[in-house]
């Protein structure tokens, strides 16, 4: 177990999972010297997500004659791998502004409230919102796996830490559609998601107890991200470039009006940036033309 103030980047350093760099580690490496807690943790959080999925998809004939909604089952599925990969883009930001125990319960706690909405849902919408909230967490689950065998385990350990996670996947995939088929034929199938809650707990407490407490935070983290990839979205390959003032090439604040031109800081000898839009790729090149011959 970490101590409280250990600061994530060092956490490979003071557990006492060590290994020698002089030579390969074996596979057992994961699941001994400390490792085992923090091999499980992340394996049993991808295997929840890997195994709803599959038996979701085993169980929903099952669930549309009891709840209704049969023009809304392809959404069951795809509500779930959408909000699923949202919830894997967002899982770096939310490490960094909350670190890895505060992002694994916040994607356990999504996961949780997803599976029991799913659960009691008396009707296909409350079914698909559990679904959104189950992608969500599931998706910060996986991405988060990654994360944490970057930061905590040694290097001689992460490459096969990182084989654990498509293993989980071929295992979800043989063992999904067989418990699936076992609950949709005992007419069990809410089961499918009752019992994801105490697998779900079972991995919050793996990660309270072995995963470290990050001693710098950035409050900010998500924020930034968000506003990063959304301007990239928005506005692709766009940059400001630098207009001559109004001043330097010699118009009074009337011709600049007279020309239709943004004609703040005309008399002080600067104009203002914030008038003038960012300049996109190759087509908006024109219009720096434009302004080049009002000299």
């Amino acid at each position: 177990m970490y101590a409280d103030d250990t600061d994530i980047g060092d956490a490979s350093s003071v557990t006492g999972a060590t290994v020698d760099s002089n030579r390969d580690p074996g596979w057992l490496a994961l699941f001994s010297n400390g490792n085992a807690a923090v091999s499980v943790m992340l394996t049993g959080g991808v295997a929840i997500h890997a195994l709803s999925l599959r038996v979701v998809a085993t169980v929903l004939p099952s669930v549309v004659p009891e709840i209704g909604g049969l023009r809304y089952f392809a959404w069951a599925t795809t509500v779930a791998v959408v909000s699923a990969i949202w919830g894997a883009a967002f899982a770096a930001p939310l490490a960094r502004s909350r670190g890895l125990r505060g992002a694994y319960r916040i994607s356990l706690v999504l996961f949780i409230a997803g599976s029991i909405t799913c659960a009691a849902a008396p009707d296909m919408g409350v079914f698909l919102a559990g679904r959104l909230f189950q992608g969500l967490g599931g998706g910060l689950l996986v991405a988060l796996a990654y994360t944490t065998i970057q930061r905590v385990f040694p290097d001689g350990l992460r490459t096969r830490a990182m084989v654990l996670v498509p293993g989980i996947w071929g295992v979800a995939a043989l063992c999904g559609p067989l418990l699936g088929g076992a609950l949709a034929e005992w007419g069990f199938w809410r089961w499918a998601f009752w019992i994801d809650v105490p697998v779900a707990a079972v991995v919050a407490i793996l990660a309270e107890c072995s995963l470290p407490r990050s001693a710098e935070m950035d409050a900010t983290g998500v924020v930034a991200q968000a506003r990063a990839t959304i301007g990239r979205l928005a506005h692709p390959g766009c940059r400001r470039r630098r207009v001559p003032s109004a001043a330097d090439r010699g118009l009074s604040r009337r011709e600049c009006l007279g020309r239709s031109l943004p004609c703040a800081g005309a008399d002080d000898g600067r104009l203002d940036r914030n008038h003038l839009p960012a300049v996109c790729g190759r087509g908006d090149r024109r219009l720096f033309a434009d302004y080049r011959r009002i000299s």
